[in-house]
């Protein structure tokens, strides 16, 4: 996870904590998150244990052909 993403969970971990709260992830540029679920990282599901997020799900990218960065 990036650092960015855990200094944003750990500032504002109290507000999560009053509120129902839910996780996504978005990785694979293939159609592997279509075809099956992908459980999140260890450290995404470490941070969804201590915030009792309701649940994760892991949607698929999209990568034109050609792109660049």
């Amino acid at each position: 996870m990036p650092k960015d993403t855990r200094r944003f969970v750990r500032r504002y971990r109290q507000g999560f904590a009053e509120r129902p709260l839910w996780f996504f992830s978005s990785e694979p540029v293939d159609a592997s998150a279509a075809e099956r679920d992908i459980p999140p990282v260890p450290g995404v599901k470490r941070d969804m244990t201590e915030l009792d997020a309701n649940g994760h799900v892991t949607f698929g990218g999209c990568l034109e052909e050609g792109a660049k960065g």
